[in-house]
Order: structure tokens, then C-alpha cells, then sequence
């Protein structure tokens, strides 16, 4: 009977603990947490793109489903550091599904932005 009493408190407590977790995992992949993909966003993109009015996480977590939306992802234009920081994004993507993949993903893209995405490319070799 004593048991019984104890275990909403347990599993409260169980609760708290794997919010923390998760809220830990979230924080340290800068608020974009894909799981097996190991894709790492940084908090000036999440910045720059919210100020130009561009859910960068969303799209990035759409983007495994949709070519369109990969398409669109893979080629946004950024400056500064954070471009930086987008081609490293880039480069997780190529790395994640290989050149054949990527390209095939991205086969709806003009040459300006396949060529935007070269240099995003080549800017993290």
C-alpha cells in the first residue's frame, strides 16, 4: 500500500527528468534536434532566418520528406556568419545522403542557386 502512494511522486519525477533530457539534447543541437541525422543548427541561423521570417527548423525537419522544401532549404541565401554556419548544414545534408542522392534531391534548382550551393560546398571542404 505504501508503494502506491509513492508512485505518482516517482513518476513525476521520472517526467521532470526526461523534460530535462530532452530540453538538454535540443539546447546543445541549437534548438533543431533531428535525432539520427546529427544535424546541428547554430543559434545565429535560427536568428537570422527568424528575422527574415524563415522557420529554418522546420524546414530543415520537412526537408528529409520533401525535395521541394530541400531544394528551398539547401539554397536560402545567408551572409556573413551565417552562411557560415548554412554551409555546414549544407554539408551535413551532402555528407548524409552522398553526392548521386543530393544532387538527384536537388534536381529542381536553377543553375544560380546549384551554383550558391556549390559555394556552400566548397566552403566547407
Amino acid at each position: 500500500m505504501n508503494t502506491l502512494k509513492k508512485l505518482p511522486i516517482f513518476l513525476l519525477l521520472i517526467t521532470f527528468i526526461l523534460y530535462g533530457l530532452y530540453n538538454t539534447m535540443i539546447y546543445y543541437n541549437g534548438y533543431c534536434y533531428y535525432g539520427t541525422h546529427g544535424i546541428k543548427v547554430s543559434e545565429l541561423i535560427i536568428v537570422t532566418s527568424k528575422s527574415n521570417s524563415i522557420d529554418y527548423c522546420r524546414m530543415l525537419r520537412e526537408s528529409f520528406n520533401d525535395d521541394r522544401i530541400f531544394s528551398e532549404l539547401i539554397s536560402l541565401e545567408f551572409y556573413d556568419g551565417s552562411a557560415i554556419d548554412h554551409s555546414s548544414v549544407v554539408r551535413d545534408l551532402y555528407n548524409y545522403y552522398g553526392s548521386e542522392i543530393f544532387w538527384n534531391r536537388a534536381k529542381s534548382l536553377d543553375r544560380e542557386s546549384k551554383e550558391l550551393v556549390k559555394i556552400y560546398l566548397d566552403f566547407n571542404r
